[in-house]
């Protein structure tokens, strides 16, 4: 047979590339890489934002709604949780709406009429943690600060004396009840508040270790225990999967409640880990900063796992 002209030679199609065994095609390389960048251009993104917007109205109140969700949890289980229940101001409630308004509107403080129009309702927690947050952001304050919750397993002397005296406050105030009956009351309830007052006077000679009398935990929603930053993770994961945005959208519906609502039970479990832990919290901090970030990341790990196996997957 003769060979082929040159000319014959440059016409003729390159030869097919051979698949080298354990070596993937280009377009397969290419895929990890691609999804490896905007899985990390989204986290970076995420993470960027979230920082300027710390100090927000909006995360002041994703804040506030995770510790009402976590206050629920817990007031199923110990004898009450609140969230900012106590406000020891000297100003008016109408006074603190209008200063809300105002500092929200960038003004310095409200007016004269602002004041007298605001309704003088007692606070709603969120009003006084909103109050809270601009008033110690006015002073300088920023970044790791959040709503306050309260939460009692099992009242102390403290909880214990201060019932009493709104009780009695109460019953001086309760004109539908019977005169005798309610001095009787008042009686009673200040006689118990005497006998508490005598027994936390003796826990004071005591050491500082033993002055716990009762399983009360109280702590503050700060931005971290958010968990936006995880979150964000996951988020970034699922977006940077090649997979279609009906599958992809699946996925941010499922997998954003549930990472919530762990996240919501793993603050109900450190707070009960609180309560019951000795005063120096040795088990409460190991469990908070350890064992907690590490369980929390395998979650979200694990809900994307299940999203790419029982959504993506399941169809191809």
């Amino acid at each position: 047979m003769d060979n082929p002209s040159p000319e014959t030679q440059s016409d003729a199609p390159p030869p097919a590339e051979t698949p080298v065994p354990g070596v993937p095609a280009r377009s397969h390389r290419r895929g990890p890489l691609v999804f490896v960048s905007v899985f990390i251009s989204i986290v970076l993104a995420a993470l960027s934002a979230y920082h300027f917007a710390t100090d927000s109205k909006a995360n002041d109140y994703y804040l506030y709604i995770l510790a009402q969700h976590t206050a629920w949890v817990l007031d199923l289980i110990g004898e009450s949780c609140k969230v900012e229940s106590y406000y020891g101001g000297t100003q008016e409630a109408g006074q603190i709406r209008a200063t809300i308004a105002a500092w929200e509107s960038g003004a310095d403080s409200a007016s004269q009429d602002a004041v007298a129009a605001a309704s003088e309702a007692p606070l709603t927690s969120w009003e006084r943690w909103r109050y809270k947050a601009l008033e110690q952001r006015r002073r300088g304050k920023t970044g790791e600060m959040g709503p306050n919750v309260q939460f009692v397993l099992q009242p102390d002397l403290n909880i214990r004396m201060r019932t009493l005296r709104e009780s009695i406050k109460a019953l001086r105030n309760d004109q539908a009840l019977d005169a005798a009956e309610r001095d009787r009351q008042i009686q009673a309830a200040e006689a118990e508040l005497k006998e508490l007052q005598t027994e936390s006077r003796a826990l004071l000679k005591k050491p500082l270790a033993q002055r716990k009398t009762g399983k009360v935990f109280a702590f503050n929603l700060v931005p971290s225990c958010g968990a936006v930053e995880v979150i964000s993770i996951f988020v970034a994961a699922v977006i940077a999967f090649p997979a279609t945005w009906r599958k992809r959208a699946w996925g941010l519906a499922l997998g954003l409640p549930l990472l919530y609502a762990v996240n919501v039970l793993r603050i109900a479990f450190l707070a009960i880990v609180g309560a019951l832990d000795s005063y120096e919290r040795v088990w409460f901090n190991f469990l908070h900063e350890y064992v907690w970030q590490a369980v929390y990341i395998i979650f979200v790990v694990a809900a994307w796992l299940a999203w790419v196996e029982y959504l993506v997957r399941r169809n191809r």
